[in-house]
């Protein structure tokens, strides 16, 4: 699953700044790690380890997603589920995005405001 349809972002990075092809660096084997709605939420304090355990444990004979469970636990409300999956589809942008600025094609700042641009426009995930 693709929350925030990479291919869609990388085409429109590619467009608004003007990058082609064989200048996209193809996504490291880490790109996205540490970016699950448990590490996201206990980064930001609205969950604990023990909680992320709970969860986890449970999705191991619960076909349900991690946010669902921890709504049902009284772990999490709908609401801060929903704020986690936006951080979530911003730092998987930033992941994207991140080795254009390493190999200095774009400036932190290009970067920052085209995924800005892009998730004003509907259908981005955001």
């Amino acid at each position: 699953m693709d929350p925030i349809n990479s291919g869609k972002f990388i085409e429109y990075l590619k467009e608004s700044l003007d990058i082609s092809d064989s200048d996209i660096p193809s996504p490291g084997e880490w790109t996205g790690s540490g970016n699950t709605l448990g590490s996201i939420g206990l980064r930001v304090g609205l969950i604990s380890l023990d909680q992320i355990d709970q969860i986890v444990t449970r999705q191991a004979t619960d076909s349900r997603l991690f946010g669902e469970i921890g709504v049902s636990l009284k772990f999490l409300s709908k609401e801060q589920v929903e704020h986690l999956l936006t951080l979530q589809r911003f730092y998987r942008c930033l992941d994207l995005g991140a080795p254009l600025v390493i190999e200095e094609q774009v400036s932190l700042s290009t970067l920052l405001h085209a995924m800005a641009d892009f998730f004003k426009k509907p259908g981005s995930g955001l």
